[in-house]
């Protein structure tokens, strides 16, 4: 049986997984967070969960430091291990498994969650989790077939994402950089960016709601002190080379770019702020 003792606060857990210098304190940044996050989920001690979009494993630590030697995350992701940067999925799912942590998770690339003959470890969890990753998928289409599909594992669903509604004027490049990213991925079948499908709070919720669950309240979640908008803005401005193919630039039209470029690129940059919540199955 899980006892207090057997819990890890984020220190210990980012300590075990042997970074050092500035990966430690971006590590320790990102494991705060997604602490918070299944502190708000209320993840309890020798649960089984099912997350989905896992990429390097930041939530994934989280969760398994939550359901204690007892529980087990089986942490899902459609890239494959070779993807990822400057840790592909694969080095950063070895590095875990060293750690005290790696005997709580079962680590899967390349897996197709809609594949009708997918092979899970267990046939029902107490949860499945998208943490940050619903804006990945290529489509709404997509992530409503993934989200129904999820209902035959399990009957409660937590989810957190980032907020399009900016607080502050320097969440603003932020809010600039996923939303060319995804004009780009609409427009562009080959477009590898991660941001493919950035979808408001209002039109997750609405999907949620279409793929059967109901949708409990939004409540925000701190990410003040997360470096994800300063990587989207590094994203956004690799979209605008100069000169600009005519297919390049099409989604682009009308815009003047070297006001775009200099918003995006402005010195002062926070993450947009974040939201958590949690669904439960309808029917």
């Amino acid at each position: 049986m899980t006892t207090p003792d057997d819990m890890m606060d984020a220190d210990g857990v980012v300590a075990g997984l042997g970074l050092a210098g500035p990966a430690h304190a971006i590590q320790l940044a990102q494991t705060r967070f997604r602490m918070r996050l299944v502190e708000h989920w209320r993840i309890a001690p020798g649960a089984r969960v099912l997350e989905i979009g896992c990429g390097q494993g930041d939530t994934t630590v989280a969760l398994a430091a939550a359901v204690g030697p007892d529980g087990h995350v089986t942490a899902i992701d459609a890239a494959d291990g070779g993807y990822g940067a400057p840790d592909t999925l694969a080095d950063a799912a070895e590095r875990i498994g060293r750690s005290s942590l790696g005997g709580r998770i079962g680590f899967r690339f390349g897996a197709d969650i809609l594949d009708p003959a997918i092979p899970l470890p267990h046939s029902r969890y107490d949860c499945a989790v998208l943490a940050h990753c619903s804006w990945y998928f290529r489509s709404a289409e997509v992530l409503r077939r993934t989200l129904r599909r999820l209902g035959d594992w399990t009957d409660r669903l937590c989810l957190s994402e980032w907020d399009l509604q900016p607080t502050k004027p320097t969440q603003i490049p932020h809010l600039l950089a996923v939303i060319l990213q995804g004009r780009m991925a609409r427009l562009d079948s080959a477009f590898d960016g991660n941001v493919r499908t950035p979808l408001s709070q209002a039109a997750l919720t609405a999907v949620l709601r279409e793929a059967g669950w109901r949708v409990g309240e939004a409540v925000p979640v701190d990410s003040t002190q997360l470096q994800d908008g300063r990587w989207e803005v590094d994203n956004g401005l690799a979209l605008l080379p100069q000169p600009l193919t005519a297919f390049e630039a099409a989604p682009l039209a009308g815009i003047d770019m070297a006001a775009l470029q200099a918003v995006i690129g402005s010195a002062e940059i926070e993450s947009l702020p974040s939201f958590a919540m949690t669904c439960r199955r309808i029917g």
